[in-house]
């Protein structure tokens, strides 16, 4: 299954729109059926996560939209390339990429197997590698006490 990522950027760059001192999101989101880059989520990720850190909860809104999009469209490229998922991937549904709620489906068990996915990943397919390895990055890091034990 396919999980259409447009509508959650659009939702997560509405958000930014918002704050005056979010980062440049122009180019984040691209027609529909294209790919959405790593390098362009990630340079928008790190942005919004310094300034989470500084700043108050409307932000995280944002991140994990963002955070959700990157999971969608790596589980979307292991579904293109027709790799069976891993069961250690969390399960998204479509409403939980519309509502970026990737916080409820990465724990600190789950991080470590995509990492472990993602390693088993790169050779194949470096794309959702990196994804991955960002978005557990982001969950071990300065995120670390958002994701539900």
């Amino acid at each position: 299954m396919s999980l259409a990522v447009i509508p959650a950027l659009n939702k997560a760059v509405g958000v930014l729109g918002k704050d005056p001192a979010s980062p440049g999101v122009r180019g984040l989101v691209p027609s529909p059926g294209l790919s959405v880059q790593e390098s362009q989520l990630s340079k928008v990720v790190t942005a919004l996560i310094e300034r989470y850190l500084d700043r108050a909860q409307p932000i995280l809104n944002a991140i994990l939209l963002l955070e959700t999009v990157r999971l969608a469209e790596a589980l979307n490229e292991l579904d293109a390339a027709g790799i069976h998922r891993d069961p250690a991937l969390p399960k998204l549904t479509q409403e939980d990429v519309d509502g970026g709620t990737v916080d409820s489906l990465l724990t600190p068990q789950t991080i470590p197997e995509l990492v472990r996915v993602a390693n088993a990943l790169s050779a194949q397919l470096p794309d959702a590698a990196q994804r991955l390895k960002a978005l557990a990055q982001d969950c071990g890091g300065p995120l670390g006490g958002v994701w539900k034990p």
